[in-house]
C-alpha cells in the first residue's frame, strides 16, 4: 500500500544497495515511513472518518506504540501475556496518524514491539 514519489525513488536510488526488488522492499522496512516521501494509499484523514469503509487493498503502516487496554494504565505498556487481552496500536504512514484495534488476536503482535515495526493490513470487501 504505498505509492512512491520522485522525492522517495531518488532518496532510494542514493541510498539503497541496489535497485533489486529486495533491496528496495528491505530499505523500505528500515525506513521512518512517515519521514519517507511517499503517497499513501490509505483514504485521507483515515482518523477522522465516522464510519465507512477502507478501500480493498494492502496498505504498509508504521507501528508507533502497542498498549494492553485491559490492564491498569500503568502496566499497559508492559503486561504482555494473559488469556484476555485487547492491544489498541498507535499507527502512523507518512503524515497520518490514526489508532487501531486487535479485533482478533494475532500472536506476532505484543506490547513489546519496537516503535517502527512494519504491520501490512489488509482490507477485504467483507
Amino acid at each position: 500500500g504505498i505509492e512512491l514519489t520522485d522525492a522517495s525513488k531518488k532518496e532510494i536510488t542514493e541510498q539503497a544497495n541496489s535497485l533489486g526488488r529486495k533491496d528496495v522492499e528491505e530499505y523500505i522496512k528500515d525506513s521512518d515511513l512517515r519521514k519517507l516521501k511517499h503517497n499513501s494509499l490509505l483514504p485521507k484523514e483515515l482518523a477522522r472518518m465516522s464510519s465507512g469503509t477502507v478501500p480493498t487493498g494492502q496498505y504498509l503502516v508504521q507501528l508507533q506504540k502497542v498498549a494492553d487496554i485491559t490492564q491498569p494504565t500503568k502496566f499497559q505498556d508492559d503486561f504482555d501475556g494473559g488469556k484476555w487481552r485487547l492491544l489498541a496500536l498507535d499507527l502512523a504512514i507518512g503524515d497520518q496518524k490514526f489508532k487501531g484495534i486487535e479485533f482478533d488476536s494475532v500472536k506476532t503482535l505484543a506490547v513489546n514491539l519496537p516503535p517502527g515495526t512494519k504491520l501490512l493490513l489488509y482490507s477485504t470487501s467483507k
